[in-house]
């Protein structure tokens, strides 16, 4: 079973203005195919390509897609180069991550 490594990021479609207007969404790394998958967060697919050779995913990068330019900022949940924060429980009883995300989403369009 192939690896998925996930981060949050922030993305922007403009990438030639001066002043960007950034969106929250997420990215996912297949370390077996290389491809990156950027989300928005609804988690729906914004773009895909694959990781070139002399790339790296880490914090703090910043990664161009044909239409987006992204900013990756900290891995989520133990994915990632970075170990999950200390303090944070997983139980049973919260919410799956897909839950919250479709749940804010939904929160939003009905205002």
């Amino acid at each position: 079973m192939a690896e998925v490594k996930r981060w949050s990021v922030t993305y922007t479609k403009h990438m030639k203005q001066k002043r960007k207007v950034y969106q929250d969404g997420f990215l996912e790394l297949h370390t077996s195919t290389n491809k990156m998958l950027l989300y928005d967060d609804c988690e729906k697919l914004l773009e895909c390509r694959i990781l070139k050779k002399y790339e790296a995913v880490c914090s703090g990068e910043t990664l161009t897609f044909n239409a987006f330019l992204v900013d990756v900022n900290d891995a989520e949940s133990g994915a990632g180069d970075q170990k999950p924060k200390a303090g944070v429980s997983s139980g049973e009883n919260e919410m799956k991550f897909s839950e919250k995300r479709a749940k804010s989403c939904m929160d939003s369009s009905i205002l």
